[in-house]
């Protein structure tokens, strides 16, 4: 699987950058965006909804010219009663902002030059497998990058996704701005437009677009395949709320037979096909019980496990929120919660008779017409990662 979009150098007046920027991120008739006005003299900040790009474009170069600083909405939101993450609809984009000054390189909180930020992201995309971004905006004291994918991410897919990609910034030591990456709700400088925070004003320029976008299903791919790599054990379910989830037991001991540590990526890749709103018997005896038991037989890939186990149930790990996750069933347990439950059972179980495998599982995926292959795997990594 092969992450390099192809991409042009911008070669266009200001104007017309603003808007071919906006069109490459709001690319839906639907619902509303935002431009937002700051003004330099009193600080105020206003948002004002816009049906597109053509409407922003024809706002912003007014505000600007008399002195606003002007940015534009990340994301697509459902009304244009406010720029509230619990009104985002969406986004067409994951994007990272970075400082770039000698305070903040000398801080550890940005970068020297835009060409070292550049180059730091590189860096960050080679080493965790992500494509690099195919958007990338200098906004006049830092550098704006995006990666624009081929549709839309409804807000909770979104959600879960950046937090993780958040996570992996981290962990790999990119010096992003950490309120911007996983903030659905963000604003960032409009293209074609001027900086006031200096004197004189800095132009905000597109330095690279897309001619092809990202497939989101790639993508979260991508992401999902990195957070097992850097992020082991429960914080890689990014958005999943694990800090509401019961710890799972502190010192697990190996009283199963020897078990075959597995392929983490070969069986996220086999569980992408399995449907997590399942029967609960499948769910129970068929998918979680296997996972929880090679955990137990093998202690140390115990975090890897659960949080696979995790992502797969919430359906993350699918793109696709599983309902019963939040919904209380006939228990009165939401599916997180009996999960957690679940997850302890079999790890403290006395049962003395056959246990179930992970081959369960690469069976019925196989019966879904799965066969694991670099094409339809989750990473690219070596297949001692599922030993690591």
């Amino acid at each position: 699987m092969s992450f390099s979009p192809v991409l042009s150098a911008v070669t266009s007046s200001p104007l017309s950058d603003a808007e071919r920027f906006l069109n490459h991120l709001w690319r839906t008739q639907e619902h509303y965006r935002f431009i937002g006005i700051r003004d330099t003299t009193t600080g105020q900040f206003k948002n004002v909804p816009v049906a597109g790009s053509a409407e922003a474009v024809a706002f912003a170069p007014a505000f600007n010219a008399i002195g606003n600083d002007v940015y534009f909405s990340c994301s697509i939101f459902s009304t244009a009663a406010s720029r509230k993450a619990e009104n985002v609809a969406g986004a067409f984009c994951f994007f990272a902002d970075f400082d770039v000054s000698p305070d903040k390189a000398r801080s550890g909180k940005g970068y020297g030059s835009v060409d070292d930020a550049q180059e730091a992201v590189q860096d960050f995309c080679a080493t965790s497998g992500l494509p690099q971004p195919n958007l990338i905006v200098a906004s006049g004291s830092g550098l704006h990058i995006y990666w624009v994918v081929d549709s839309f991410a409804a807000r909770d897919h979104w959600q879960g996704i950046a937090s993780r990609l958040k996570g992996l910034m981290a962990a790999l030591g990119l010096h992003a701005d950490p309120s911007r990456t996983a903030d659905c709700a963000s604003v960032l400088r409009l293209p074609g437009t001027r900086n006031h925070k200096y004197s004189p004003p800095r132009n905000v320029e597109l330095l690279l677009e897309p001619r092809e976008y990202i497939p989101l299903s790639e993508w979260a791919d991508a992401v999902d395949a990195a957070a097992l790599k850097f992020l082991p054990g429960p914080s890689t379910c990014g958005s999943l709320d694990t800090e509401t989830a019961t710890p799972p037991p502190a010192n697990l001991s190996n009283d199963l037979p020897f078990v075959e540590p597995p392929n983490l990526v070969r069986l996220a890749s086999a569980l992408t096909v399995l449907e997590a709103d399942c029967d609960e018997r499948t769910w129970t005896f068929h998918r979680i019980a296997p996972m929880a038991y090679t955990a137990r037989a093998i202690p140390e890939l115990h975090d890897q496990l659960y949080g696979l186990a995790r992502r797969w149930s919430s359906g993350a790990l699918c793109g696709a929120p599983s309902k019963k996750w939040r919904t209380p069933g006939c228990n009165g347990l939401t599916g997180e919660q009996y999960f957690e439950r679940l997850w302890k059972r079999f790890l403290t179980d006395t049962y003395a008779g056959k246990r179930v495998t992970v081959g369960t599982i690469y069976f019925h995926a196989k019966a879904e017409g799965w066969e694991y292959s670099e094409s339809n795997s989750v990473s690219h990594v070596d297949d001692d990662f599922g030993a690591a």
